[in-house]
């Protein structure tokens, strides 16, 4: 729906299904005088959580799901939310009075929240299924927002020049990989925008 040691930051829900997307960032530095650098690799990794829907047999299934859901921002109501973080990790290495990046890693984390019906007649259920796929693959969009974020982030950082001076290194380092996940971020302003927030992709209920 945003540090070098511990720099985070956040944006606002998805306005129509449901997205926080908090995206913390954490740069570890260390100083060393290393060995060549190795190859980095990328990880990623996705993980499901869910919150119950108790199903009713007086109300609408979008009026269950807006009652249910845990997912509110500025007083208004979600039923899906998609969390990511990218992590990146590097060392220095200072040679010949010049600065170089060594030893670059970048991990992608997502978590995705989906809402799981309890009970319920064969007619709620069908409904609801129906639904929460197409819920499912807008969040999904979002996940790959995320990990084009994340290669993006390593892709630069181990882009980046050498430099007279190991701080301007580390403060431009830093600085392009939070210009990248901003962007990112954007992205998915766009993507709900163009989808009408998943609506477009099916996932929409009349309450």
């Amino acid at each position: 729906m945003e540090n070098l040691i511990g720099i985070s930051s956040g944006r606002p829900l998805r306005m129509g299904l449901a997205k926080a997307l908090w995206t913390s960032v954490l740069a570890t530095l260390a100083l060393a005088l290393i060995a060549p650098e190795a190859h980095a690799e990328i990880g990623e990794k996705l993980d499901y959580t869910d919150y119950p829907v108790p199903a009713s047999d007086e109300n609408s299934l979008g009026m269950t799901l807006n009652r249910n859901s845990p997912i509110r921002h500025d007083g208004l109501t979600y039923h899906a939310n998609t969390t990511w973080t990218v992590n990146w990790s590097y060392n220095w290495i200072e040679e010949n009075g010049y600065c170089r990046l060594s030893n670059v890693v970048t991990n992608l984390h997502a978590v995705i929240k989906l809402p799981r019906l309890e009970g319920g007649d064969s007619g709620i259920r069908e409904q609801f299924d129906q639904y929460l796929e197409a819920l499912h693959q807008h969040e999904l969009g979002h996940y790959e927002i995320s990990r084009k974020a994340a290669l993006d982030v390593d892709r630069e950082l181990r882009a980046l020049p050498v430099m007279a001076n190991c701080q301007r290194l580390n403060d431009t380092a830093n600085r392009v990989a939070h210009r990248v996940v901003a962007r990112y971020t954007e992205e998915e302003r766009t993507y709900d925008l163009v989808t009408v927030h998943g609506r477009l992709q099916g996932a929409r209920l009349d309450l």
